[in-house]
């Protein structure tokens, strides 16, 4: 159970890493440990919609993961495809809004008919949005933005920019969590994350628990964010 906080973040968002470590470590295939993960963030969404966050993305497939080899992105493919069959009620159920960000020209057209159903049937609710990140890439999204303004002979702003986005309305990330010990964003949400919080933990996606949540939302807590202002102390 999570402790109460003084404040908490409006949204949060995660790298789930460490799941390919986990399997090997236990001389497993990679694809268990992909699993595995997959059951820890069904757990993970759960205990992060009974904290009152209101935002949460995950980043579940990057664009550089198409470079893996072909039978793992298959088998990942898959998985993705199963988890929505799996959560689908679920998430409709906590009225929780589903949305996928990235470029999603090269999934199955299985996935994405699931994809926009799911999308589709949760769009109205508004007490949580769950965001899964897949081919998505963070450069991506920028250079794409600013093709599409210079196309309309749009000035580019910061405004107009983030208008162009994948999902416009995505809020500022207040608390970035990057499990399995590497310190780094890996082209995730660099925009979004510009004044993030970011709490790093060596543990494996895969052993991923409350408490190490509960241990990021008291870092969060302890931080006073002044955006570039004056301390207040």
């Amino acid at each position: 159970m999570l402790l109460k906080q003084k404040n908490i973040p409006n949204h949060v968002a995660i790298i789930m890493d460490g799941n390919g470590r986990w399997a090997n470590k236990k001389d497993l295939p990679r694809h268990k440990g992909h699993e595995e993960g997959l059951l820890v963030l069904s757990k993970i969404i759960n205990v992060i919609y009974k904290a009152e966050i209101k935002h949460l993305t995950v980043f579940a497939f990057s664009s550089e993961n198409w470079k893996r080899p072909r039978e793992e992105v298959k088998s990942l493919l898959a998985l993705f495809e199963n988890a929505l069959v799996k959560n689908f009620q679920f998430l409709i159920d906590k009225k929780i809004k589903f949305k996928m960000l990235g470029s999603l020209s090269r999934f199955p057209k299985s996935l994405l008919l699931k994809v926009k159903e799911l999308e589709n049937k949760t769009k109205n609710f508004k007490h949580f949005n769950f965001y899964l990140a897949a081919g998505y890439g963070s450069k991506d999204e920028i250079v794409n933005a600013a093709n599409a303004l210079s196309k309309e002979g749009k000035t580019i702003t910061e405004k107009s920019l983030r208008n162009a986005f994948f999902i416009p309305k995505l809020p500022d990330v207040d608390l970035m969590i990057r499990t399995g010990g590497e310190k780094r964003l890996s082209n995730f949400l660099l925009w979004q994350s510009a004044y993030a919080e970011l709490y790093f933990l060596d543990a494996l996606w895969p052993d991923f628990k409350t408490r190490h949540f509960q241990a990021a939302l008291n870092f969060y807590s302890s931080k006073e964010r002044k955006f570039g202002k004056v301390s207040k102390n």
